[in-house]
């Protein structure tokens, strides 16, 4: 057999997807090894990343008697939903996170915390943090950057009813809970997972000392705790008529307090790091507004859950009145609403997540 250079090896096989990866680690040790190596993972996950390998994933969890069932589509290039990953577990009402560099997250409010890899069919359930009888309120899931790992950071009930709540992370590979200490004045207000973004985790937190409410941000990688204010249009307004979310990579605040205008608009706050001289190592951040309006029908029954490839339309979860499909494209160029074919797909009770296959490996 020919000498094959490991570079060639190397640029051939970043080039395939995670199925035929997975087969080629049963051709030659070298080459599993070498597609089991995280400097290949995350360079190929890059290249997926950078070429526009990008998808929608739709999950779905349905339950029996016995069980619950995650039920994990991707949208084919012809808008059929393809089953691509499902798996039972102990029955629970389970909350959904968006995917993270191809992996997923899911949590029960009685603690079962499961990631898995829908590409590869893996799947983890993290240990337990040792607390017995803590209700679990919520988790979210990100990756750090800087340690080249996922966590995971969990919020519980206290204790007592008088104390504030847990707050721990887990690192993957570390098998073990760490409690995180954050200001007592930081005072959730639902119980909604936070919002990963550009490496950090976001909520909205009630604003002690006047009306109105903060954003509290935590740095996947320092694990502190930082307060961000929102943009002063929307500071004072009612925060139950307020959202955020991730698009696009940067941290979403999604405003559709147009009760005048027949909640026909939604305005979009992204916060986005900015070029320009600022003290010290700090980034300099700004929020940008984008403004969504339909001709006639409200808005406030859908979500913005990603953005195109070319950052010109924002995809909309949700019912909108006049349109056959419950997710609809808006150009924000034209101003135009055009909807995601979808096929198979019935039921409106879903959620949905860019997604990238990858074969980032689920070392708990």
């Amino acid at each position: 057999m020919a000498f094959i250079p490991d570079s060639l090896i190397f640029e051939f096989l970043i080039r395939l997807p995670v199925k035929s990866l997975a087969r080629f680690k049963c051709i030659d040790r070298s080459w599993s090894s070498l597609i089991s190596d995280p400097d290949f993972v995350y360079a190929h996950l890059k290249r997926a990343k950078t070429e526009n390998h990008c998808g929608l994933l739709l999950s779905f969890i349905s339950h029996d008697n016995l069980s619950t069932t995650i039920n994990l589509f991707t949208i084919n290039d012809y808008g059929l939903a393809v089953l691509n990953y499902s798996v039972q577990v102990c029955l629970d009402s389970y909350c959904i996170l968006p995917s993270c560099n191809g992996l997923v997250c899911f949590y029960g409010v009685r603690g079962g915390i499961h990631i898995c890899n829908p590409a590869t069919k893996n799947m983890v359930k993290l240990p337990g943090n040792g607390a017995k009888g803590s209700r679990l309120l919520s988790c979210g899931f990100g990756f750090d950057r800087q340690a080249c790992t996922s966590k995971v950071i969990m919020i519980s009930e206290p204790s007592s009813s008088a104390d504030d709540p847990n707050i721990e992370i887990f690192t993957m590979g570390t098998r073990s809970w760490r409690t995180v200490k954050y200001h007592e004045r930081f005072r959730f207000l639902n119980r909604q997972p936070p919002v990963f973004a550009s490496g950090f985790f976001y909520w909205i937190i009630a604003n002690n000392d006047s009306s109105g409410f903060l954003i509290a941000s935590f740095d996947i990688g320092s694990e502190t705790f930082e307060v961000i204010h929102p943009p002063e249009s929307v500071s004072r307004k009612d925060w139950h008529m307020l959202c955020i979310g991730e698009l696009g990579g940067d941290l979403c605040m999604m405003d559709i307090d147009f009760e005048l205008e027949g909640r026909r608009r939604m305005d979009l706050w992204l916060l986005k790091e900015v070029s320009g001289k600022s003290s010290g190592h700090e980034k300099k951040q700004r929020w940008i507004q984008e403004s969504i309006v339909h001709p006639s029908e409200p808005l406030d029954a859908t979500r913005p859950v990603a953005l195109n490839h070319e950052r010109s339309e924002i995809l909309l979860h949700g019912f909108l009145k006049g349109s056959d499909s419950l997710m609809n494209w808006y150009n924000l160029e034209t101003q135009s609403f055009r909807e995601q074919d979808m096929k198979e797909i019935t039921s409106p009770y879903f959620h949905v997540s860019t997604y990238v296959e990858s074969f980032v490996p689920l070392n708990v």
